[in-house]
């Protein structure tokens, strides 16, 4: 499985995340290689999430796809209150 984890902070409450989506970062209009979201009757707070894998109460809605050694990709989260987007690259393996 993927070690690549995400977590958001916010100064004045948790920022649970309701939704995630990885994309490659080019070209700009790059499907999703992974879209999970939270569903709305699920009950607790994310605020960390491993690449591919479902917390309880979420749902994938484009299942994940193995990140390439090298690459670049983006990434956007949302939750009550606010949005977030980073980029990160997956490191080449160490000979």
């Amino acid at each position: 499985m993927q070690s690549v984890s995400f977590s958001l902070e916010r100064r004045d409450a948790p920022a649970c995340i309701d939704s995630i989506s990885v994309y490659p970062s080019a070209p700009d209009s790059a499907a999703p290689i992974w879209d999970a979201s939270r569903d709305r009757t699920a009950a607790g707070c994310v605020t960390r999430l491993r690449y591919g894998e479902l917390p309880n109460g979420f749902g994938a809605r484009t299942a994940a796809v193995p990140l390439q050694p090298g690459a670049s990709y983006r990434v956007m989260a949302s939750g009550a209150g606010f949005s977030a987007a980073a980029q990160f690259a997956r490191s080449l393996p160490e000979d």
